[in-house]
């Protein structure tokens, strides 16, 4: 049985690549990004950067150990992503690292 705790800073990276490979073929990643390798290269950094979000401004749970999951809350009335929030976490590079 797995142990559930809050996300550590040092794990989002680790969470963003558990992420990706989950969603790896789901239709709107596979639309996003539909070259394999691009969406193999890139995935990890999309959910990597919504793990920090919604660490910054929610509270992000995964698995101890090896992460079999991740869940992200933001609290109601908190899920407006400003301008400001997006730069916070480096969503604001998203046309520069996912393209267009």
């Amino acid at each position: 049985m797995w142990e559930i705790n809050r996300l550590t800073e040092g794990d989002t990276e680790r969470a963003g690549e558990m992420l990706a490979k989950a969603f790896f073929n789901d239709p709107l990643a596979a639309y996003m990004l539909p070259d394999p390798d691009e969406r193999r290269r890139l995935l990890p950094w999309h959910f990597a950067t919504l793990v920090r979000y919604g660490a910054l401004f929610g509270e992000v749970y995964t698995t101890s150990g090896s992460l079999h999951g991740t869940a992200v809350w933001l609290p109601p009335g908190e899920a407006e992503m400003t301008p400001e929030r997006v730069a916070a976490v480096g969503m604001d590079q998203a046309p520069v690292v996912l393209g267009a």
